[in-house]
């Protein structure tokens, strides 16, 4: 059962060279090929709340997810910390496009599942980390029911756009102050590692910005952690085959 990854583009707007990055994602002949595509997080900077404006704002997006859905291609949507409180939305389009919602699905947490005889993690990636507590306090918060009602039925979509667009700023600005790759990189693999268990052979995850394909030996026994890193830089994504991992360029 081929399947295909991709995570972390953080399209900032239609104008983005990340957005063409992300339409030939999903227009790419393996991701064509694949049986199920998973958009692991963050493929959005910000899409928060079943606001239509989205529709008019990425129209190629949309086009391209619902014609993978029409040749029966099973696609997975992980809620990131960029873009939460979106499955309405997609079920809206869905229902305008007169399409059943079986082949997509939503995740806001961690999904597992057994292909050929091995047990494949997936997840956004940020529940691996160990410790950043501040972080999980506040990507709690922005999960929380009430705040899913402000965001969805309250606030209208132009006072989402700005507090949404300054609050991802904000993080970035403080990120890059703090950010050491190789640091960030043995806390991931040990968050890994111990997600691990003994029980996946496969954990396939985001939101490190760092990419991975690298066998870590568990405390039962190994297993392989694929991160396909911050999109923009990679300019690639996952390739699974018969338990196979490869990277494809998307250049």
């Amino acid at each position: 059962m081929p399947l295909v990854s991709i995570s972390d583009i953080h399209v900032k707007s239609p104008q983005d060279e990340r957005y063409q990055l992300l339409l030939k994602f999903l227009n790419h002949e393996v991701t064509q090929k694949a049986d199920q595509i998973f958009l692991l997080g963050d493929i959005f900077d910000l899409m928060v709340g079943p606001h239509p404006e989205y529709f008019d704002i990425y129209p190629e997006f949309f086009t391209s997810l619902t014609n993978l859905v029409r040749k029966n291609k099973i696609v997975h949507y992980f809620e990131g910390n960029h873009d939460l409180h979106i499955k309405k939305l997609f079920l809206n389009l869905l229902k305008k496009e007169n399409m059943s919602d079986k082949l997509l699905q939503f995740h806001s947490g961690p999904w597992t599942y057994a292909i050929h005889g091995k047990n494949y993690y997936f997840s956004h990636g940020d529940e691996l980390e160990p410790g950043n507590y501040s972080y999980k306090i506040y990507k709690k918060i922005l999960m929380s029911k009430p705040m899913e009602l402000v965001i969805s039925e309250v606030a209208p979509f132009k006072l989402v756009d700005y507090i949404g667009t300054n609050a991802s700023k904000l993080s970035r600005s403080k990120g890059k102050r703090t950010y050491n790759e190789e640091k960030n990189r043995q806390k991931f693999r040990q968050g890994a590692i111990e997600k691990a268990h003994g029980q996946y052979e496969f954990i396939i995850a985001g939101h490190s910005h760092i990419q991975e394909n690298i066998e870590l030996k568990g405390r039962e026994k190994s297993f392989r952690y694929v991160n396909n890193g911050f999109l923009p830089q990679s300019r690639s994504f996952i390739s699974i085959d018969h338990h196979e991992v490869k990277f494809i360029s998307l250049v």
